[in-house]
């Protein structure tokens, strides 16, 4: 395996220690059940390169999200990209948790904002913290003008998006063509040292 730990005993290890609380017989046994049987949770498991890409899970804009896991995808048969819902569907009934799980195994954290809705708010907060800091990378819409840029995000990205252009790990693009070549150039193909 590539270092992502994908035992059922460790996850179920780490997910009560996330909940801070024991998981029911039923939770446990779904995550027994997808150790064996998902194919995504073995492919993410012995990839050499993971990539977690998260945003508005809404469509247009999840559309734009299965692109950006595509072209991270298609590096190699040794690189998996997924969105959080597409891998242990059914497995964790707590969203936080299951952010928490992956967001740590994988090798790069890829957000993608183009607005405020979708609920992923939570997630880009999460990644300011320490462990996530050095995996993140963030690709937020630009709008023409100052008027669409506040209707689309409220203070709280701002700031966070802040946060992350003065670490330089924000970078703007204004078509899903800007937005994959960004993407190409700014997001490393091997795992950081």
């Amino acid at each position: 395996m590539a270092g992502r730990e994908t035992d059922p005993k460790r996850l179920i290890e780490d997910s009560e220690a996330y909940l801070d609380d024991e998981l029911t017989p039923e939770a446990i046994e779904r995550l027994m059940d997808a150790a064996l049987t998902d194919g995504l949770l073995r492919d993410f498991g012995y990839s050499d390169v993971a990539y977690l890409v998260i945003g508005n899970f809404d469509e247009p804009q999840k559309a734009r999200l299965r692109s950006v896991r595509n072209e991270l995808a298609d590096r190699g048969a040794s690189h998996f990209a997924f969105l959080l819902d597409e891998i242990g569907e059914q497995v964790w009934e707590n969203f936080v948790v299951k952010f928490k799980i992956f967001a740590d195994r994988a090798d790069f954290v890829v957000g993608v904002f183009e607005d405020n809705e979708g609920g992923h708010e939570l997630e880009l907060a999460e990644l300011d913290r320490e462990r996530y800091q050095r995996k993140t990378r963030v690709f937020k819409q630009d709008y023409l003008t100052i008027e669409e840029e506040r209707d689309a995000y409220d203070a709280m990205l701002a700031h966070l998006f802040e946060i992350m252009d003065n670490r330089g790990q924000l970078h703007r693009w204004e078509t899903e063509e800007e937005l994959l070549e960004l993407v190409a150039e700014h997001v490393p193909s091997s795992r950081p040292t």
